[in-house]
């Protein structure tokens, strides 16, 4: 598994999810292999 970091001495693990990218009311789930995924709702579907 590769984890990405982040900060001048690469000593910040990266969070996706910070930036609340999962659009109407989705959950974001980091992977932790440098992406994400968004559990959509009931009524809704696609990548964000």
């Amino acid at each position: 598994m590769i984890e990405i970091y982040l900060g001048t001495t690469c000593d910040i693990p990266s969070d996706f999810c910070n930036t609340n990218p999962c659009i109407n009311g989705g959950t974001c789930s980091n992977l932790g292999n440098g992406s994400f995924i968004c559990a959509c709702l009931q009524d809704f579907t696609g990548h964000y």
